[in-house]
């Protein structure tokens, strides 16, 4: 028997989740936090009522959040596209088919109805561990190349710490009743969802009829603030971290503050001894199966610590030791994220999607098969257009879509964030791995942005460059017939500016500071450069070169100049 341990809002048969607008007192980080986000409970966010009240959460209509400007944005980046199934439903662990966004787009609006686009998961693999690699599964393609047009860390979930940002398309036909089904299924983190385009229809149950939902997997536990885990799939923290990357972390951690205090002078035996214990914990993690009877949390309560460490009876450990500590991390890292994943991903159902077929699910009467449904507390919820669902970790969801009048099409974003452990605003988690991985994220992002904590929402396209007055293209600096140059913006941003997305005709010159200009010659394809102390930098012609190349740049590369180059001539050497 699983172990059953929720402890947050389970609704009556006639409830409906609160319609909060964002502007409203009830709406403040703090007290939304208070109010669902701790207790566990489904909200509505409507649109602000006042136009003072400001937020760079996606919206309908905004750049670039329109298939125009998906297009313009990001048209060219190759997606795994979802299929329906023969039941007439998505979220099955079917193969998908690779296409570019903007043919995926005009699919959709020639009248393809079986195609969806969803999350797209493996687009970091050949990326080593890091930054990089780290973004890339925070913001995965499309929104990696959007990166700059969207909040990336919600103020209005206060200190939750996202996970993953994803885009949602599909279409049915124009002014069809009929809609399109997700299946029933849970997420393992906190979801916010903004529906930008068409309209949609939940199916909510709580995390404490999870028994009744006739589940894929063998579901082992669940943790207090309704976090699943299942059998075989290694153990998962209530906060959602596979304790593999916890111990890893915490490994790093100390061995951080261990140099510190070596270099400080101060505390070293201290830290000496928090090694030990980090050690001890990754060799235990990485050799008893995750620790699957890990102890969780008491939600109810004040979200207490989950872990108990006895420091006092902590081992000695050698170099020897320490190599068997991370090595048994990584063969667990490997086991849970090998190669072969997304291939097993796409061969068999979640185990966190339900049996249940969609017609069951919406009758009122549950065959013998799927008998337990009738125990269960069935939730229907309709949101449109403009708002948003805050939906706890773990709680089911089937999800109906419909498109608008226009085109069938519907368009939904969303972030997914690590559920909280703790009732406590300030420090929603029972330590520092996820505010540690989102620093980490952040940086990328601060880099990829051009400036400290600023979402840039001016993407640069070739149409809104301007010349001065009094200077013409063939006068612009460098001459050659040459647009007016562009400079000062981080290599990491221009892969999301839509510059790219619009010319494929562009010479780019990148530099490190103000020293270094290097360019390819369009006729030869040879690395020209000034001569300098810091190596010349790798640049692209277009946008997928430019992508390409990019990857081998450090982070605050600053693109020199950006001209449009003669289709008969090289950009020419600074």
């Amino acid at each position: 028997m699983p172990s059953l341990r929720y402890a947050g809002f389970h609704p009556s048969p006639d409830w409906l989740p609160d319609a909060i607008p964002l502007d409203s007192p009830k709406a403040t980080p703090k007290a939304l936090f208070a109010s669902h986000i701790s207790t566990r409970t489904p909200c509505i966010l409507l649109p602000p009522k006042t136009k003072s009240c400001q937020s760079s959460l996606p919206t309908p209509a905004a750049s670039p959040w329109t298939l125009a400007a998906l297009r313009a944005h990001a048209g060219s980046t190759p997606l795994k596209i979802e299929r329906k199934s023969p039941a007439g439903s998505f979220g099955s662990g079917a193969p998908r088919t690779m296409m570019p966004l903007a043919d995926f787009l005009d699919r959709l609006e020639a009248g393809e109805t079986d195609l969806y686009l969803t999350t797209q998961y493996g687009g970091e693999e050949g990326v080593q561990e890091g930054p990089e690699r780290a973004f890339l599964e925070y913001c995965q393609p499309p929104l990696a190349q959007l990166a700059g047009l969207f909040e990336h860390r919600p103020a209005v979930l206060g200190n939750l710490v996202p996970q993953q940002v994803n885009l949602w398309i599909g279409a049915v036909p124009p002014n069809s009743p009929h809609g399109t089904s997700s299946g029933l299924h849970h997420d393992f983190q906190d979801n916010l969802y903004v529906l930008l385009k068409g309209r949609k229809r939940f199916t909510l149950f709580s995390p404490r009829d999870a028994p009744h939902l006739h589940l894929h997997g063998t579901l082992t536990r669940v943790h207090p603030n309704g976090v699943p885990n299942y059998e075989g799939s290694g153990y998962v923290r209530s906060d959602g971290a596979p304790a593999d990357d916890v111990a890893e972390w915490r490994v790093a951690e100390a061995e951080r503050r261990l140099e510190e205090a070596e270099r400080d002078g101060v505390g070293i035996a201290e830290a000496e001894r928090a090694v030990e214990v980090a050690m001890g914990a990754a060799l235990r993690d990485g050799t008893a199966g995750l620790r699957d009877d890990f102890e969780g949390s008491e939600f109810d309560d004040d979200f207490e610590d989950e872990e108990d460490e006895d420091e006092e009876d902590a081992p000695s450990w050698g170099t020897a030791k320490r190599k068997q500590a991370v090595g048994a991390v990584k063969s667990a890292k490997r086991a849970r994220k090998g190669p072969e994943e997304d291939k097993e991903l796409e061969s068999k159902e979640p185990p966190s999607f339900s049996r249940i077929d969609v017609a069951t699910l919406h009758s009122s009467n549950s065959p013998k098969a799927f008998s337990s449904l009738r125990k269960a507390t069935k939730i229907v919820v309709d949101l449109h257009c403009g708002q948003m669902l805050y939906l706890p970790a773990g709680w089911f969801h089937e999800v109906t879509s419909y498109g608008d009048g226009s085109d069938g099409v519907h368009m939904a974003f969303n972030y997914w964030m690590a559920p909280p452990t703790r009732a406590n605003f300030p420090n929603p988690y029972e330590d520092g791995f996820w505010e540690s991985r989102w620093t980490i994220i952040k940086g990328w992002l601060d880099g990829l942005m051009g400036g400290e904590g600023t979402t840039r929402s001016d993407a640069i396209a070739i149409d809104d460059v301007e010349e001065e007055e009094g200077e013409s293209a063939e006068s612009a600096p460098g001459g050659n017939g040459l647009d007016k140059e562009i400079e000062g913006y981080t290599v990491q941003e221009m892969i999301s500016n839509t510059l790219f997305a619009k010319d494929n005709d562009l010479d780019i010159a990148l530099g490190i500071g103000d020293s270094t200009r290097s360019t390819k010659d369009r006729n030869d394809g040879r690395l020209k450069h000034s001569q300098s102390s810091t190596p010349p930098v790798p640049v692209g012609l277009g946008p997928l070169d430019l992508r390409e190349d990019v990857r081998k740049c450090e982070p605050m590369c600053v693109v020199m100049k950006v001209r449009r180059a003669k289709p008969d001539g090289p950009f020419p050497d600074p």
